[in-house]
């Protein structure tokens, strides 16, 4: 189940607290993809409208502006083109949900390669370990360093 906090942790690096704690931004995307029916609709599609919820929700939260103030006191537009980054961050909640087992590994497998989901190359790497083949592992590992920033990942990833 994808609850409102899971949805808040996920969108609060890249909107800051105050978008995702006073805002229905995070209840709304975390009924939107908890509700997702693997047959029915594929990520790609739940992503495409999670973008728009999150482009209409931050919309009408701040205006057109789009100005945003991160945790670290940065007050920032958001651009058209992070929607896409951060409707995969509101992913995360779902895929680190799924059951570990070849079906759901191939589903985050091909989401991860089709849309370049960082998110789903993250669990990917994390989870579902036992099904992949060393070499596709370490080539997610070398895309997850070479285009996130290193505090997106030094927690978590791990040398080969």
């Amino acid at each position: 189940m994808i609850t409102a906090r899971h949805m808040r942790e996920a969108l609060r690096y890249k909107l800051g607290s105050h978008i995702v704690d006073d805002t229905p931004l995070a209840e709304k995307a975390a009924v939107m993809i908890g509700h997702w029916i693997p047959g029915k609709e594929s990520l790609e599609s739940l992503e495409n409208r999670a973008e728009d919820l999150i482009f209409n929700e931050l919309y009408n939260a701040v205006g057109s502006g789009m100005s945003v103030t991160t945790d670290d006191g940065v007050t920032r537009r958001v651009r058209l083109d992070e929607l896409k980054e951060i409707a995969d961050d509101a992913m995360y909640p779902l895929f680190d949900s799924m059951k570990v087992y070849s079906v759901n590994y191939g589903i985050l497998r091909d989401h991860a390669i089709g849309m370049s989901s960082f998110r789903a190359m993250q669990v990917l790497v994390l989870r579902y370990g036992e099904f992949m083949d060393p070499q596709e592992k370490h080539i997610f590992k070398r895309i997850i360093r070479e285009n996130w920033p290193e505090e997106r990942w030094r927690e978590w990833l791990t040398e080969d």
